[in-house]
């Protein structure tokens, strides 16, 4: 029988606690060099990223209302398909064909409506499409006479 030997075993206790060390602070110099945790970096940057790509192709199409998405603070990755009430979430998450993008508040906007009309996941997948559609372009009409 082969015996496995744990990371503490093999290097001692002193080279993980130095390790450890090491991580923390990188992280905090990565931290303090960007004005912001390296994380909330990096999400950032690809989101800067798919935005320029979406809309040197043309993609800047709103799925929800039709809409031009105009800055990349009303950019947002919107799931066709409610992925949460799906057979099986994680495929329908990691979906690309499930994926289109839209205005953060028409996606949000989408979402609360079908939280709000059904109270079953049975009723959540009935859902229509349209019904949401018809929610979301009512509120970017508002939003466009308010000049929002």
């Amino acid at each position: 029988m082969e015996r496995h030997l744990s990371a503490k075993q093999v290097f001692g206790s002193s080279i993980l606690l130095w390790y450890s060390n090491f991580m923390n602070n990188s992280a905090l110099n990565k931290s303090k060099l960007l004005g912001m945790p390296h994380g909330t970096a990096s999400h950032r940057l690809k989101k800067m990223i798919l935005f320029n790509l979406a809309m040197k192709l043309n993609f800047l199409t709103c799925y929800r209302c039709t809409r031009l998405i105009s800055n990349i603070d009303d950019f947002s990755i919107d799931h066709v398909k409610a992925w949460q009430q799906s057979k099986n979430p994680k495929l329908s998450f990691f979906d690309i064909n499930n994926i289109r993008f839209s205005h953060s508040k028409c996606n949000r906007g989408a979402a609360k409506n079908v939280a709000r009309k059904h109270k079953t996941d049975e009723e959540r997948r009935i859902a229509n499409r349209e019904s949401k559609n018809r929610w979301v372009k009512s509120i970017c009409v508002k939003n466009e006479e308010n000049n929002i």
